[in-house]
């Protein structure tokens, strides 16, 4: 069974939209202030890029009989590669939210 590609990139938005919500507000209620657009695309990408990831590694964990006869052996590293893509764009995501954290902290902005 495979994930269709419309449902991963459905949830991909979904999740996406929902990580810009819940930090926006939060940013919003402890501080009074907005985020940035960079802010907002760094994290709609990096939630989106994580869910394309975890979907991939699903795929090929749970379908060992994909069409990838020539690459067989070498599936263990593409779940892998997958994996880090995942790590990374949560990695991306911690990195914007301590970055605007320290920022705010050190404008005084706290009530």
């Amino acid at each position: 069974m495979f994930i269709s590609q419309m449902t991963v990139q459905i949830t991909g938005v979904i999740v996406g939209l929902a990580n810009v919500l819940v930090f926006a507000v939060y940013i919003w209620r402890k501080f009074h202030r907005g985020l940035e657009l960079s802010e907002v695309i760094g994290i709609f990408l990096s939630s989106y890029g994580a869910v394309i990831g975890i979907c991939l590694a699903i795929q090929l964990m749970i379908c060992r009989n994909l069409d990838l006869r020539a690459f067989h052996e070498y599936w263990i590293y593409f779940v892998l590669g997958a994996l880090v893509f995942v790590w990374i764009s949560v990695e991306h995501i911690a990195k914007i939210f301590r970055k605007k954290l320290r920022q705010q902290e050190s404008t005084g902005a706290t009530e």
